[in-house]
């Protein structure tokens, strides 16, 4: 996990006390392997020369206060086809070493797949049904968080670890036929249901009833503020600074618990665009998607006209016919009250310039 690959920015440099992983994504390596599909660039000398100044050479790895080193070079699609292989031995090395000396321990683990492009590892060529790179991808990212849990068991740790399992974003229609599909409206690079709205699965041996079904609010930044509290380190935040995640324990460990979140905010880059409450999305902005599943490369954002569009989920999880104006006038006052106070503490704690302009 990281805020961006330049200088400063990798998680080692941010905070955590060890990183190994992409410090961009997986199609800034295959851009420059793949001659059929990036043609246009790689048999250009000239656009070749300046695209590779941007490069990324592989796997980098870091200690906290230390300089960061490529760890694993990548220099073909074989190499590319091994990334979570490399990944998940790197796992399990600092498992084993962490309960060896007896030490709690945080792990992020983060696929590089099934971002595009997907070469999966050789074992799993065609493993899936579909036979087809992105669906073998998903049966290799299965296996791998198998083995891990299967560590943990191994090494007596399942019953005091909680696995988070999850997505940073809904899937991508753009990148056939690498890409996800949902039943809602939009994808990546939206914010509509089908770009935020992604599955998870909280398991803790003992501790979470299982077979739970919640739909119970939770946004990603909630895992950081949980974490701090089953840590013991909650109370150690500085109170100079606006923490967006909320501490969300009782809602996982109770059974059939109840979320803590009232609202989840969305952005585009610095748009505030829509929020949902309870089962209600109320969209500021909205975005426009000219072209079929061209979410991230051919929509526009919108501003609303006379009323925000309001969905009810339940009745409509489609996001397919605002009913704002005619069924929710009752609660837009709350909606705008939600808004504004949100608005108010990016103003009281504005993000970090750095350096994008954007």
């Amino acid at each position: 996990m990281a805020v961006g690959e330049a200088e400063g920015m990798l998680p080692h440099e941010v905070g955590f006390d060890y990183f190994y992983g992409l410090p961009s994504v997986q199609s800034d390596y295959t851009q420059f392997l793949v001659e059929r599909q990036y043609a246009d660039m790689m048999t250009n000398k000239e656009l070749y020369t300046k695209a590779s100044q941007l490069r990324p050479e592989g796997l980098i790895k870091g200690r906290k206060g230390g300089k960061r080193e490529v760890a694993y070079p990548i220099n073909s699609i074989e190499d590319i086809s091994m990334i979570d292989q490399v990944l998940r031995d790197e796992s399990v090395k600092f498992i084993n070493q962490a309960v060896d000396e007896g030490k709690p321990f945080y792990l992020i683990h983060s696929f590089s797949k099934i971002h595009n492009d997907n070469y999966p590892a050789p074992k799993y060529k065609g493993a899936s049904p579909a036979a087809m790179p992105v669906r073998d991808a998903m049966v290799e990212v299965d296996d791998i968080t198998g083995e891990l849990v299967a560590l943990l068991k191994e090494k007596g740790q399942l019953e005091n670890t909680l696995i988070i399992f999850t997505s940073d974003n809904g899937p991508n229609e753009d990148t056939w036929p690498d890409s996800g599909y949902s039943p809602w409206r939009g994808g990546k690079g939206t914010t509509w249901e089908g770009g935020v709205r992604i599955p998870g699965i909280a398991y803790w041996k003992g501790m979470i009833s299982a077979g739970q079904v919640n739909n119970g609010l939770m946004d990603l930044t909630d895992i950081y503020m949980t974490s701090l509290r089953l840590g013991g380190v909650i109370d150690e935040l500085p109170s100079n600074m606006y923490f967006d995640g909320i501490d969300q324990t009782a809602f996982l460990l109770a059974d059939n618990g109840k979320s803590r979140r009232q609202v989840v905010y969305m952005w585009s880059r610095e748009d505030f665009t829509a929020l949902r409450w309870l089962d209600y999305k109320i969209h500021f902005k909205v975005f426009n998607t000219a072209v079929p599943r061209r979410n991230i490369d051919a929509s526009f954002l919108l501003d609303i006209g006379t009323a925000p569009w309001v969905f009810n989920l339940n009745m409509d999880p489609k996001e397919m016919a605002s009913t704002g104006h005619q069924y929710f006038e009752w609660g837009m006052p709350q909606a705008t009250k939600f808004m504004k106070a949100h608005i108010a503490t990016m103003k009281k704690y504005p993000n970090t310039d750095i350096g994008l302009g954007l």
